[in-house]
Formats: C-alpha cells, sequence, structure tokens
C-alpha cells in the first residue's frame, strides 16, 4: 500500500454540541482523543493521499493532534491532493485554517517545479505532470483550481445549533470555506444510526461497506477511529465501532495501518 484515495482520521469523541440527528450517538462527554503514538503508524508506508479528512466528534477540540499530523506528512515528504474538515463552528479554531493552508501550499508548490514566479505575457502552457517554470498566471490558475480540494465546512442545519456570527464570518472569509455542509436536511437524507435513530424515516439505511482496493492494492476509504480501530467506512456510530466491524486495530510499536490493510489486500483477493 503506497496510495490511499480517502483517508479519514477521528481526531477525538469529544463534542460541545449535542445534535439530535447525529450518526456517532451520545458520546459527547467521551473524553477520548486519538493518540499521538498512532501517527507514525497511520502514515509510514503512506506516499500519497487522495483527501484526507480530520473528523470527530468535533476536531476543533482536538486541534493539536491534526497539527502533529500535519507535521509528520511534511516531515515524510507525504503527498496530499485535498483536505476536509467540517466543524459545528461553535468556537473558532485558527489552528483548523493553518493545518487546511499548510497542506494547500505543500500541495501547490509540489506541483511547480522552480520556487519562483515569473511574468508571462502568453497565458498558460501546457500541464504535463509538474510545470518546469512558473508564470503568473499559471499560478494563479491552478490556485484557483485547487483551493476547492482544501476546505473547511461549517455544519449549519436544522439540528445544529445557532453558532457566534463572528465565528461564522472568520471561516467564511479563511479562504477555504466550504457551504458543503450547509443543508435543509431531510428525515429522508438522515442516516438511521446513533441518535439519527430516532429521527430518520429509514430510506437512508445502508448497509457496513466492504474494504475495497485497486489492482495495485491501494485502499478507496480508510477510517481510523481515535481509539486505532480501523474501518472501510466513515459514517459509522461509535458503537458500531467495535472488533467485529473494524478490519484491524492499530497498536503503537505492533501493528501499524500499512499491516492491516496488507492483511486485508490478501483476503480481499482471496474472496
Amino acid at each position: 500500500m503506497k496510495n490511499i484515495m480517502t483517508l479519514v482520521l477521528e481526531v477525538t469523541r469529544r463534542c460541545n454540541m449535542h445534535c439530535e440527528h447525529c450518526l456517532r450517538g451520545d458520546f459527547e462527554d467521551c473524553c477520548m482523543d486519538a493518540d499521538y503514538n498512532m501517527i507514525p503508524e497511520i502514515f509510514n508506508g503512506v506516499e500519497s493521499i487522495g483527501c484526507i479528512t480530520f473528523t470527530g466528534g468535533e476536531p476543533s477540540l482536538n486541534h493539536e493532534f491534526i497539527t502533529a499530523c500535519v507535521d509528520y506528512i511534511e516531515k515524510k515528504d507525504i503527498y496530499v491532493g485535498g483536505v476536509f474538515i467540517a466543524t459545528n463552528g461553535l468556537i473558532y479554531c485558527q489552528e483548523l485554517v493553518d493545518a487546511v493552508r499548510r497542506l494547500w501550499l505543500r500541495n501547490i508548490m509540489y506541483s511547480f517545479r522552480s520556487n519562483k514566479v515569473h511574468y508571462s505575457g502568453n497565458g498558460l502552457s501546457d500541464y504535463c505532470g509538474r510545470y518546469e517554470s512558473a508564470s503568473i498566471n499559471q499560478v494563479k490558475s491552478f490556485v484557483e483550481d485547487e483551493c476547492c480540494m482544501f476546505s473547511i465546512a461549517v455544519s449549519m442545519d436544522r439540528f445544529h445549533e445557532s453558532i457566534p456570527l463572528e465565528n461564522y464570518l472568520k471561516y467564511l472569509t479563511c479562504g477555504f470555506y466550504s457551504d458543503s455542509k450547509v443543508s435543509n436536511m431531510t428525515d429522508s437524507q438522515i442516516i438511521p444510526r446513533g441518535r439519527g435513530m430516532d429521527v430518520a424515516d429509514g430510506r437512508n439505511n445502508r448497509n457496513i461497506s466492504e474494504m475495497y482496493f485497486d489492482d495495485d492494492g491501494n485502499p478507496e476509504e480508510v477510517y481510523v477511529s481515535c481509539d486505532g480501530r480501523v474501518f472501510a467506512e466513515c459514517d459509522l456510530s461509535f458503537e458500531m465501532m467495535n472488533d467485529e466491524n473494524a478490519i484491524g486495530t492499530i497498536v503503537p510499536g505492533q501493528e501499524s495501518l500499512e499491516n492491516i490493510l496488507f492483511k486485508a489486500w490478501q483476503e480481499y483477493l482471496d474472496a
């Protein structure tokens, strides 16, 4: 395993809201945070990540873990093609913005062989892998295209509490705001898991996803819970995140994500 299309890291199970529809369930007062010692076990052996999502709980309550992950990604020079964080916005967390910006800048710098920019009156040249040089027009166009892959969404619907206007304005103008979590959510859209079982109408029911790999053994989606269990999807209640549904558990110094996925790949081939 060298590449992961979508990596979802649960950084905490704490939350500062109690939303009626939450698929995670009643874990807001749980003090479980992700173990920093898992970080090398998650990223070692990974060369590229299509998109990394930091989730919870409320991810801003453990922004330190997110920063530590970005530090390690930079240290190991892992390519990251996109970042997504959804926050309830009850607090404004500059560290979330800083983490997204750092990975966004790395993505852009990776795409240009030159670390300098120059004026070019001829517009864009053809893009072939990485730019040999960087004109103003090339950089501007590339930044506009790539920025949408790095986003912070504020969850706003009929279930989430109102948040301070100042917080919303700060996220709105941070440069990475996404409105993808602003929704007139209907009962049919709610996943009947966790507290959502009490309000969903059942039309969005689903089975637990299996792990899928490409022909080279690279997984499509990987979810790592803050207790180290590894799953093939992100939309599980915390109650469902048990050994029965996990494909393995990361244990610092003993079991890595790379090894867990390799064994899952072998089982996938044998199936």
